[in-house]
């Protein structure tokens, strides 16, 4: 079996996956991204994204939204109503609460964002992109902040020390055993 050890290891390439990458590669975290798919299938469910629900009247950019006046406070109603009330409360805030700063974040990394709605209709503030070039964006963003990534990577197993705590994870990259230590996961 192959040893590694980084600072963290991310679980997964989609947007989530990709921003705590970059997030972490820029504060100089030494990061593994581990992919389940091979690199020409990397993104999960994000690649197939086209538009993003965010608040455009808590963002602080010169641009002109489809919605400008919605909230944060929009957001989270929305998510809540969606989901049934069935979302957790506090993450569907925090998810809210710091949308219109991740976007700002993203944006001043170089995504390219369009900012009118390809048709009239839309009641929430959005942001249109294409997905597979999303990840390509944020993957070379990762890559030039020093994260590795790791495709063909099946995560099979969470390693925990004695107190429980996670450690590590056991994968398989390209069919080899591989453990992946770090100090959170």
């Amino acid at each position: 079996m192959q040893h590694k050890e980084y600072d963290v290891v991310v679980v997964g390439c989609g947007i989530a996956g990709l921003a705590a990458g970059l997030r972490l590669a820029e504060a100089d975290i030494d990061v593994a991204i581990l992919e389940k798919a091979p690199e020409q299938n990397r993104g999960g469910h994000t690649q197939f994204t086209e538009s993003f629900r965010i608040p455009a009247a808590d963002i602080d950019l010169d641009v002109e939204f489809n919605v400008p006046d919605y909230t944060s406070s929009d957001f989270y109603s929305d998510i809540m109503n969606v989901t049934d009330y069935r979302a957790d409360p506090d993450l569907a805030e925090e998810v809210a609460n710091g949308s219109a700063e991740t976007f700002e974040w993203l944006t001043a990394h170089g995504i390219d964002w369009e900012y009118q709605a390809p048709h009239p209709g839309y009641t929430a503030g959005r942001v249109w992109l294409d997905g597979e070039q999303f990840v390509d964006e944020l993957v070379e963003l990762v890559e030039d902040e020093g994260g590795e990534f790791f495709y063909e990577a099946e995560a099979r197993s969470l390693l925990r020390n004695d107190a429980g705590r996670t450690v590590g994870v056991e994968a398989r990259v390209e069919g080899e055993a591989t453990r992946f230590e770090g100090e959170a996961v």
